[in-house]
């Protein structure tokens, strides 16, 4: 879809340099990402936690800012708080954090390291 690369670090350097392509392909990738939570949402009855992992869940904020924002609806609000917090506990860690929560998340009125 971008016709740049299917590395989502790639399309954030083609996004700043303005590719609208590049744009369009992280909004569609946001956009599935944000219809599969809601899904689960609605099975589930709501969620208890929401976790992000792997590379762009665990080092691309953007990424979980953008997805957060598509689920403001359902009460799932990123807290910038926890959410710098996180980023740093994880650099503390270093490689040795496998398990370690990827995000702050606040789901209703409970915040979460997730």
């Amino acid at each position: 879809m971008s016709e740049v690369s299917n590395d989502m670090r790639d399309l954030r350097n083609a996004i700043g340099a303005g590719n609208a392509r590049a744009r369009l392909a992280v909004d569609k990738f946001n956009w599935t990402i944000v219809k599969g939570i809601g899904g689960f949402f609605a099975e589930l009855g709501g969620l208890d936690m929401l976790v992000f992992t792997g590379g762009i869940g665990e080092n691309d904020i953007a990424v979980r800012a953008e997805i957060c924002a598509g689920l403001g609806a359902l009460g799932i609000v990123l807290d910038p708080i926890l959410e710098h917090l996180s980023y740093f506990c994880r650099a503390l860690k270093g490689s040795l954090n496998q398990a370690f929560a990827s995000s702050a998340v606040s789901i209703g009125s409970s915040s979460v390291m997730a």
